[in-house]
């Protein structure tokens, strides 16, 4: 409810949790993968891992120099953190999954 409420700092603070909660399932299938994989595979999901990260702070970045508004800027800013952690954390649960259907 807290993200529909026209409230920037609860809109903001929702999805501030939204985003922490999709991170930490990230890190966790994150994790789950490079203890799985063998380690040339692994080797390529860190440095993908590492490019994804430079992409979201530059993303993040240019949001910042587009949009210079307090409070909608930082909404602006979580709810792009938001979408590309989402975004991730389901793309690398989809790896896991791929990786155990071939088990």
């Amino acid at each position: 409810p807290a993200l529909d409420s026209g409230v920037t700092a609860d809109m903001s603070n929702a999805a501030q949790k939204l985003e922490e909660s999709w991170e930490k399932k990230k890190k966790k299938v994150y994790g789950l993968l490079l203890s799985e994989l063998p380690e040339n595979e692994k080797i390529k999901l860190q440095k993908e891992q590492e490019e994804w990260v430079k992409g979201v702070k530059e993303e993040l970045k240019k949001e910042d120099d587009e949009v210079k508004e307090g409070t909608i800027e930082r909404l602006a800013n979580t709810g792009t953190s938001l979408g590309n952690t989402e975004d991730r954390a389901l793309e690398l649960a989809k790896r896991y999954d791929e990786l155990h259907s071939k088990k």
